[in-house]
């Protein structure tokens, strides 16, 4: 099984654009059938985002914290360096924290090559 936080580290100098554009193509994708479903992950990150052969594409897996956008849970269940400070101070799961805590995990990984001082920048966000 090939897992996106393994893939990118392993990669990265060999992905082409239109390669890494696929990647985030397959996961917006997956997100907007969350969306249409009134449904939010809760536990989204590299690691729950899984590679199939037999179609090319990348997908999101690992539905245990899965659920309606309008039953809340009443804890955190992420990566704690990942998850949205709405959540932190309890203002709960949203559409918008699932993203976060995927793009904050990895906003450097998917773009080698960043100049130093914008990586600092985007550290201290």
């Amino acid at each position: 099984m090939l897992y996106l936080r393994k893939y990118l580290p392993q990669n990265h100098n060999q992905l082409t654009w239109k390669q890494r554009t696929n990647i985030i193509a397959n996961i917006n994708n997956a997100i907007w059938y969350f969306i249409q479903d009134d449904t939010i992950h809760r536990d989204l990150h590299s690691g729950n985002i899984l590679y199939s052969n037999n179609s090319d594409s990348w997908y999101i897996s690992d539905f245990g914290f899965c659920g309606l956008i309008n039953k809340p849970l009443e804890s955190i269940y992420e990566n704690l360096p990942y998850v949205a400070s709405e959540v932190i101070v309890g203002k709960g799961y949203t559409f918008t924290s699932d993203i976060y805590s995927f793009v904050k995990e990895k906003r450097l990984q998917i773009v080698p090559g960043t100049l130093p001082g914008y990586k600092n920048l985007m550290a201290q966000c």
